[in-house]
């Protein structure tokens, strides 16, 4: 399939029945809300012109430019990798693209599964809107639909929001059934449903545009930045089941809370927290099928879920702090206030 750069973020169609979930009523697990700033948000389907079998490829590569000014340059180049968008071999390059009969049929598949993204779009209104009234001070992003060919599920860029909407077919989806396994392997393909999209868009907007806060020179500072994420992101999204927030399923989010004394035992019985050993930042920060050191029956990225919840534990004790303050509190105060299970 080509050169892959996979910006998937548990890092990810709408139309779809699953964005029934917005409307669904979970239990009551974070002691705040956020009220929305109404928005309008319109999801910009560039792969449509990209595919456009009634135009030439000199002219869709044409109106490409000309009507996706931000974002095409970037979907030519940097996601799709088909070279310098402003070479006199540019057309050729994407006719190459579009004529291959696996991205047709990717297309295809796009085309049935996101045929209405009006839910999606609503889903997006709310969440970004909580966003907008978290930081007033920042941009909303266009968002634009892409297929990418496998390379990106999601793209944030500057104001740039982009999906790759292959990525969210459904995992038993035709398409996503012929991916290679030794790439894409069954824990990873099960993440590739409509319903992680809108999770996903969300977080990679916040992980992206607050890594400065970042402090992963240990175990301990990496698990309070990814917690203090997914506590934005459950104000900006306490609609959808949690267990979406982090790509779970749930018996892996029941199993996460049943078992919250027993993880954080193992992390300060086997001295992990403060460690700066990359290998075991990886275990409990990155996508797997299970956690080494736990049962199967363990998610991957434990280390997520116990930063939620000690941010989330911080803020109850700390009511009148507000969430757009939380990046700057350092991963000591954090701790502090931790009261495992």
């Amino acid at each position: 399939m080509g050169q892959r750069k996979q910006f998937y973020i548990k890092l990810l169609g709408p139309s779809l029945l699953v964005f029934s979930l917005l409307h669904a009523c979970t239990p009551e697990s974070i002691d705040r809300r956020v009220e929305a700033i109404p928005l309008d948000v319109a999801v910009s389907a560039v792969d449509n012109l990209l595919f456009d079998k009634t135009l030439a490829p000199e002219e869709r590569h044409s109106r490409l430019n000309a009507e996706y000014p931000s974002v095409y340059p970037l979907y030519f180049s940097d996601i799709l990798l088909l070279g310098d968008v402003n070479s006199p071999q540019a057309p050729e390059m994407l006719a190459l693209f579009t004529g291959d009969d696996q991205w047709k049929f990717t297309e295809e598949r796009i085309q049935e599964v996101f045929s209405d993204m009006s839910d999606l779009e609503k889903g997006l209104e709310q969440g970004l809107g909580r966003y907008k009234a978290v930081f007033p001070e920042k941009n909303i992003p266009e968002v634009y639909r892409l297929n990418t060919g496998y390379n990106y599920g999601i793209y944030p860029q500057g104001d740039i929001l982009a999906f790759g909407a292959e990525f969210y077919l459904g995992a038993d989806d035709p398409m996503i059934q012929q991916l290679p396994p030794e790439v894409f392997p069954q824990y990873a393909r099960e993440d590739m449903k409509p319903e992680q999209l809108l999770p996903n868009l969300i977080k990679s907007l916040i992980l992206v545009r607050e890594q400065k806060a970042s402090d992963d020179k240990d175990l301990l500072g990496a698990m309070v930045f990814y917690g203090k994420v997914m506590y934005l992101l459950h104000l900006c999204i306490p609609e959808v089941p949690e267990h979406l927030h982090f790509a779970y399923s749930p018996e892996e989010f029941q199993w996460c809370q049943a078992n919250e004394e027993t993880i954080w035992s193992v992390l300060v019985t086997e001295e992990l927290l403060f460690s700066t050993d990359r290998k075991v930042k990886t275990n409990w920060s990155v996508r797997a099928p299970f956690t080494q050191g736990f049962e199967e029956a363990s998610p991957g990225e434990l280390g997520w879920f116990i930063g939620k919840q000690m941010v989330k534990d911080y803020m109850s004790a700390h009511p009148d702090l507000a969430p757009a303050d939380l990046m700057n509190l350092d991963k000591e105060q954090i701790l502090r206030a931790y009261r495992p299970g």
